[in-house]
């Protein structure tokens, strides 16, 4: 029987991949272990290599595609063996219009009755179409036959926004029952109190994903949640309804001038005396969202020229963590400028001591991950992370460094970095860093970091508000190093001064031990010798 090559789920965040690039052909014969495809994660760009020996019979994914985790992409075997039966892949493939369903998901929808389809003859509605001879769709427990049970009376099955039964007759406009949504898709909206019914999927065959739900939170208006809550109660748009509340959200009472707008009698509204806000003008609304709140319809925003880059991928995860982050964390950030002319001293000695030993140049980063992990031992309470109700006091420390690639932000983490001497961290963050540029970053390179490191010297940035790498503690933020008039010893000397910016989370430490770390580390900033101590 031919063997199945599935797409890898890498870690529990994972739910979906693009097929980057096909390295074989079908007819192409290859041995175990061979790389099959590279294929792009949120995090980095990685090889499959084939589960068995045989020839490639069958590529169920093009190029480009995203398709979900664990799903059969290609078939090997020998030539004229059967294919088997892969209904996921010849969704995504082959009919674009069904939506394909997670691992997860196909597993409990092959558990649930067929429901009957809806009657009423409605715009939308379809016959449901005939099982294929191969039986795609079907699942352990299903009927073979093509009359599908009635739906249970508890109404297991139905998607978000359906109705309880079949006594209620469905509207001329009334949308297909199943809402294809991945979990955190499901999760992300419920968060949000958005209706996944208005959500434009970008996922494999029109499926809803994350990024979608972020991309269509962030473009709706701003608005409390009892404005929301008002709103859909009553049927209004909130982009019709003009903002008067701090900061341009839409409170409860622009809803309900809105509501009136839209009841009253467009003939009764006076055409120029009433104020903006309030009028339902006809013969001269004050402005387009008047207008259109005089209309009472959600229409789409203004149409602007541009480019729309989709929210996925790498740039999906980083707006995923950074939202989480702000969210959920009670940030505070310190901020102290030190004196780094003996660091730039030491870097300058360090460079000559170990360039035949490296080949390369110590950089700023590697003292700094030496010194934070040297500070870290010191200081535990930094080097935690909370979970449930308690508070872990970790005894790795595990520094990451927050990287610019094309892709986007990554932080490979240099592992046990306080057991290292600084030649080992040295050479281990260029192979992270080089990594992580090229895509090719393994699973376990960018997670697990205990503390991390931004560092923004390069563009000229002097201090910065960082946010936080969830799970960890705090996060520290460099700047760059420029001469700068200071005074020592009475006098007034040029020196090399630095800038640093903590941010910690007040939930798992006080000011007082955070500001203690902060100077620990400008201690070691400014007496890097100490290290040796």
């Amino acid at each position: 029987m031919a063997h199945e090559v599935i797409l890898p789920q890498l870690g529990e965040t994972m739910n979906e991949g693009t097929i980057v690039r096909w390295l074989v052909k079908e007819g192409d014969r290859v041995q175990k272990g061979d790389p099959l495809f590279q294929f792009e994660s949120d995090k980095a760009v990685l090889d499959v290599e084939a589960p068995a020996g045989g020839q490639v019979l069958k590529l169920l994914v093009p190029q480009g595609a995203r398709v979900p985790v664990l799903q059969v992409v290609a078939l090997i075997g020998e030539p004229g063996e059967a294919l088997p039966a892969c209904p996921q892949a010849r969704q995504a493939v082959e009919s674009p219009l069904t939506p394909a369903l997670s691992p997860t998901e196909e597993r409990v929808e092959a558990r649930l009755p067929a429901p009957e389809p809806l009657r009423g003859g409605g715009e939308g509605q379809s016959e449901p179409p005939p099982s294929p001879p191969w039986g795609e769709g079907r699942g352990e427990g299903q009927s073979d036959g093509l009359q599908p049970p009635p739906s249970p009376p508890w109404g297991e099955g139905r998607g978000e926004g359906q109705s309880d039964g079949l006594q209620t007759s469905p509207t001329p406009t009334a949308r297909p029952s199943r809402i294809f949504a991945s979990p955190r898709a499901r999760r992300a909206a419920a968060e949000r109190g958005l209706d996944l019914r208005q959500v434009q999927g970008s996922g494999p065959s029109g499926r809803i994903i994350e990024a979608d739900v972020l991309a269509f939170a962030a473009a709706q208006p701003r608005a409390t949640p009892l404005a929301r809550k008002v709103a859909a109660e009553a049927g209004i748009g909130l982009s019709g309804v003009a903002a008067s509340g701090p900061g341009g959200r839409i409170t409860r009472a622009d809803v309900d001038r809105g509501r009136g707008a839209v009841s009253a009698p467009a003939v009764s509204a006076p055409a120029v005396s009433a104020p903006p806000v309030s009028a339902p003008a006809v013969s001269a609304p004050a402005s387009p969202r008047h207008a259109i709140a005089a209309e009472g319809a959600d229409t789409a925003p203004l149409q602007m020229g541009g480019q729309v880059v989709p929210l996925a991928g790498v740039r999906a995860r980083i707006a995923e963590r950074m939202a989480a982050s702000a969210r959920e964390t009670a940030r505070v950030t310190l901020t102290t400028e030190v004196d780094a002319t003996r660091l730039v001293e030491a870097r300058t000695r360090l460079k000559a001591a170990y360039a035949a030993e490296l080949g390369f140049d110590i950089g700023y980063n590697d003292l700094l991950i030496a010194i934070c992990a040297h500070a870290l031992r010191e200081h535990p309470a930094l080097n935690s992370r909370l979970e449930g109700d308690s508070i872990h006091l970790l005894d790795e420390v595990h520094v990451g460094l927050a990287v610019d690639t094309e892709r986007g932000l990554l932080v490979p983490v240099v592992r046990h970095a306080d057991r290292l001497r600084l030649a080992e961290i040295a050479r281990a963050l260029r192979e992270l860093v080089a990594r992580a540029r090229q895509g090719r970053s393994g699973p376990d390179e960018l997670k697990g970091g205990t503390f991390t490191i931004t560092n923004l010297g390069a563009y000229g940035i002097d201090a910065f508000t960082p946010i936080i790498n969830l799970p960890e503690c705090a996060i520290l933020g460099v700047g760059r190093i420029a001469p700068r008039p200071a005074v020592v010893d009475g006098q007034l000397a040029v020196r090399q001064r630095l800038w640093l910016s903590l941010t910690f989370d007040h939930r798992l430490v006080d000011g007082a031990p955070a500001a203690r770390f902060l100077q620990r580390i400008a201690q070691l900033v400014e007496e890097p010798y100490l290290l040796l101590a």
